[in-house]
């Protein structure tokens, strides 16, 4: 059997998590690597969970212009 071997050589990709407290139920964000890290703001709890959460919705400044349109500023 081959060892296991960690590549040093490129970092994990770090993300934003939203995580809910396994003790008080309070949402927090954390971050995820190659594990969840996140402590509860409220009772100080490392005991976290991810929280499922909807995509973002997309807004005026992400959305693609329409050809012909006009803009409406000021309404």
């Amino acid at each position: 059997m081959t060892p296991l071997l960690l590549d040093l050589r490129s970092q994990p990709v770090v993300r934003d998590v939203r995580c809910e407290c396994a003790v008080c139920g309070a949402h927090s964000n954390g971050w995820q690597a190659y594990t969840l890290g996140a402590s509860c703001d409220n009772c100080g709890s490392y005991d976290m969970h991810p929280v499922s959460c909807a995509p973002r919705a997309r807004t005026a400044v992400h959305a693609v212009p329409v050809a012909g349109a006009t803009p409406v500023i000021g309404a």
